[in-house]
């Protein structure tokens, strides 16, 4: 009887080392999942909200009443802050213009414009679809004002780009701490509603992606 005792728990210990499980693992709850894919998305933005992207530019145009317009700043896009609850989101995002130069005759002083943009939005799977990182020049510098980069021609940064087909991404903005529009994005010139959010580098952009489609995987709606 002792022998036979000795050749089970032989047997259970080959079994052990072998690879075969000795006991059932029990699969993660849902909301474990998705807590875990919240954790994990919420460590990605922090790292990211360190870095942001930036260029120099010079502008060069004409304006309306004739003349001569030249400035030279720089611009730095960059992740604000990001609370994640369940699958809602809301993304903070800043982009600062820092700029001088002449109008005409007269010195434009060293003058900083700050706009700070929040986007809040459920993280529905058709969003999380649509969810790619493209190259566009900011808003900040429009095409007639002719913009010149050094390092970043044609003046373009990073952005991870949200679309919809729905009014469904609530958009607040705030230039210079004052309030400007405050409501659903909307694209009169598109099929689909879009928002901008400015990372870093592709690379960083494709990890959040992949991040915020695990947590809509994972979350549930």
């Amino acid at each position: 009887m002792f022998d036979l005792l000795k050749s089970c728990v032989a047997c259970l210990w080959l079994a052990g080392i072998s690879g075969f499980p000795l006991f059932a693992q029990t699969p993660a709850a849902p909301e474990a999942s998705a807590a875990m894919a919240q954790d994990d998305l919420l460590r990605s933005f922090a790292a990211e909200e360190k870095r942001g992207d930036a260029f120099f530019y010079t502008q060069s145009y004409y304006a309306l009443h004739g003349r001569h317009v030249f400035f030279k700043g720089s611009i730095y896009a960059s992740i604000a802050d990001v609370k994640v609850n369940g699958c809602r989101m809301r993304i903070d995002t800043t982009i600062a213009d820092y700029y001088s130069g002449t109008i005409g005759r007269k010195q434009v002083d060293p003058t900083q414009n700050v706009y700070r943009i929040s986007v809040d939005f459920m993280l529905t799977p058709q969003i999380a679809a649509s969810l790619k990182v493209i190259k566009a020049r900011p808003g900040q510098l429009d095409e007639g004002t002719h913009p010149v980069c050094s390092d970043h021609q044609p003046c373009v940064l990073n952005w991870i780009e949200l679309s919809s087909e729905h009014p469904e991404m609530q958009v607040a903005e705030f230039t210079n701490d004052l309030e400007g529009y405050d409501g659903f994005v909307k694209n009169f010139d598109a099929s689909v509603d879009r928002f901008l959010v400015p990372v870093s580098s592709p690379a960083a952009g494709n990890e959040l992606i992949s991040k915020m489609q695990a947590l809509a995987g994972a979350c549930g709606h």
